[in-house]
C-alpha cells in the first residue's frame, strides 16, 4: 500500500486514473530522491502529501485506507517538524553566537572602519510602515519558507526558541536588519509565485 504506482487491474481499482489525475506513490518519490530530481524541499513535501490526499480522495473520507493515510500524514508532518526544528535550533544558536561576537567587534573597532558599516544600525527599531508591510505579507505557505524566515531572524541576532510549537514574534522588537531581510525575502517569494514564472 502506497509503495508503488496503482495497478488498476491487480489492485481492483479500474477507474483509479480517471478519478486521480496526479497519481503519486512512495516508491516513485524514493526513486526521485535517489536520482536527485527534487530541487526544492516544497516539491518533495507536496509529492508526499499527494500520496495521502489521493488515497483519501479515491477510497473515501470514511474508509479504513483513508484513516491509514491520515495517520501516516500526521507522522510525516511530526517528523518533518522535528528534523527542521533540530537543525534550525542548532544553526540558530551558532549564528547568534557569531553575531554577538561580530557586534562586539564592530562596536569596539577603530573609527576609520566605522564608515564601512555605519549605515547599518543593528539595534534600530523599525518604522510602523515596515511593520505593517510585514504583518500584511508575512504569511508563509510552507515549512521551508518559515525555516528561511527563522534563519533571517537568527542572522539578525534575534534569539528564537525554535523548540516551541507556537512561535510568536513581536515585530516592534525586531532590528532593522531583520525587517529588511524578511521584506526582501517576501518580495522574492512574490516574484517567484507570480503566474508565468
Amino acid at each position: 500500500m502506497f509503495s508503488r504506482p496503482i495497478d488498476p487491474e491487480k489492485d481492483g481499482a479500474p477507474d483509479y486514473y480517471e478519478v486521480i489525475k496526479n497519481p503519486q506513490d512512495l516508491g516513485t518519490i524514493r526513486q526521485k530522491l535517489l536520482d536527485r530530481k527534487y530541487t526544492r524541499m516544497e516539491d518533495w513535501i507536496s509529492d508526499i502529501r499527494l500520496v495521502w490526499s489521493n488515497s483519501i480522495q479515491y477510497n473515501g473520507e470514511l474508509s479504513f485506507i483513508a484513516d491509514i493515510a491520515r495517520f501516516l500524514s500526521k507522522i510525516f508532518i511530526k517528523q518533518l517538524l522535528e528534523i527542521g526544528h533540530a537543525n534550525v535550533s542548532e544553526w540558530s544558536q551558532a549564528v547568534t553566537d557569531y553575531y554577538d561576537k561580530i557586534t562586539k567587534q564592530l562596536t569596539n573597532s577603530p573609527e576609520i572602519l566605522a564608515k564601512y558599516y555605519s549605515k547599518y544600525d543593528f539595534t534600530k527599531k523599525s518604522s510602523s510602515s515596515d511593520l505593517k508591510d510585514l504583518a500584511d505579507n508575512g504569511l508563509f505557505s510552507s515549512s521551508s519558507e518559515i525555516l528561511h524566515v527563522l534563519q533571517i531572524l537568527a542572522l539578525s541576532g534575534v534569539n528564537i526558541d525554535s523548540q516551541k510549537d507556537d512561535l510568536s514574534i513581536d515585530l516592534t522588537q525586531l532590528p532593522e536588519s531583520a525587517i529588511d531581510g524578511i521584506s526582501n525575502y517576501i518580495k522574492d517569494l512574490k516574484r517567484k509565485k507570480k503566474p508565468g514564472k
